[in-house]
């Protein structure tokens, strides 16, 4: 199973979110020790921003 961290990264490119927002979410869900729930807040998050665009 791939690491949450990987996760966060893949997210920033499936959303092509600008790089500012993404290196600031990454680092929010890496540095969250790792918590699953912290990566699936951040999903509504990158969805929610990408949706209101």
């Amino acid at each position: 199973m791939y690491s949450e961290g990987y996760i966060c990264y893949r997210l920033c490119e499936n959303y092509l979110l600008s790089w500012r927002i993404c290196l600031s979410s990454y680092s929010t869900c890496y540095s969250s020790g790792h918590n699953f729930k912290a990566t699936l807040r951040i999903v509504v998050v990158f969805v929610l921003v990408n949706e209101s665009v």
